[in-house]
């Protein structure tokens, strides 16, 4: 067994785990998590000063039929 010495409290660690946990739980926003960065220039904006970018083409996709067995 594994005994760590340590000055904290029982509330002091009950707290930290807890907020670990919440933390864990949390969505993750910062400079590290790139897939939840939201840009605050709109287009518009973009557009009015004469950047122009590259647009996506519009594709309309064929709807797949649903997977169920009782349709």
């Amino acid at each position: 067994m594994l005994r760590i010495w340590t000055f904290l409290t029982d509330q002091e660690i009950t707290y930290l785990k807890a907020l670990r946990r919440q933390n864990w739980h949390a969505i993750q926003t910062g400079p590290n998590s790139a897939s939840t960065y939201q840009s605050t220039i709109t287009d518009q904006e973009l557009s009015d000063r004469g950047i122009n970018l590259p647009r996506e083409p519009y594709v309309e996709y064929n709807k797949r039929p649903p997977h169920d067995f009782y349709l």
